[in-house]
């Protein structure tokens, strides 16, 4: 491919990601003007491709990676309204599962740490529609 192509096309990725904020297509600008750069020295296309391909794919594992650490992924807990709510024991089974009491019906819960033979329990959270609960309320935030 020509020099020219290569930099339009990054530039093009690059006016996309200012619009959409999104650091991936920074990452195709950046593969894109790799590809560039291997026709300014003078490769054929196929190393050019070959260069392009390897920054991209370099960039995306690492974008990911940079996303998956620094970024904190919003938590459903912080949202759920039964965190925190109190509930009454009313049955167990040998396995330590339990009934509870709570918005009117019965649902299935389990202690987080230990079976004590409390009658009453906290949900701390949810694992589907079990309830994981404690034996003291959770701390308010």
């Amino acid at each position: 491919m020509t020099l020219v192509t290569w930099f339009v096309g990054a530039l093009f990725a690059l006016i996309a990601e200012f619009m959409t904020g999104t650091f991936y297509l920074l990452v195709v600008a950046l593969a894109l003007s790799i590809g560039g750069l291997a026709a300014l020295i003078g490769l054929s296309d196929i190393p050019q491709f070959i260069a392009a391909s390897i920054a991209g794919a370099a960039g995306v594992c690492l974008v990911s990676w940079w996303k998956r650490r620094r970024l904190p992924s919003p938590s459903a807990e912080l949202d759920d309204p039964d965190i925190g709510q109190s509930v009454r024991v009313l049955r167990r089974d040998a396995t330590g599962l339990l009934r509870v009491h709570y918005r009117g019906t019965e649902w299935d819960a389990r202690f987080g740490h230990d079976a004590p033979d409390a009658e009453q329990g906290w949900i701390i959270r949810r694992d589907g529609n079990l309830f994981i609960l404690s034996t003291q309320p959770p701390e308010r935030r």
